[in-house]
């Protein structure tokens, strides 16, 4: 906003910040109370909850392609 009325609560780590940020757009939309171009009013701790889960996620994934590279080694 340019007015500055928000507050970082949460980052994600990213291969590709465009391609995170559509999936991220996609999912706020679904759970925010209104949308105005790239702003979102959702509640903090639904906001929380789903940056949790992508970063899990992300965890996630990490962990299976560790797994995979120890089994080709």
């Amino acid at each position: 906003s340019p007015f500055r009325d928000y507050s970082v609560i949460a980052t994600l780590e990213t291969d590709d910040r465009h391609i995170k940020e559509r999936e991220m757009h996609r999912v706020f939309e679904h759970f925010a109370n209104e949308r105005r171009g790239e702003w979102f009013k959702i509640d903090r701790v639904k906001a929380i909850n789903i940056f949790n889960l992508h970063a899990k996620s992300k965890l996630n994934e990490e962990l299976q392609n560790e797994k995979a590279d120890d089994k080709r080694t």
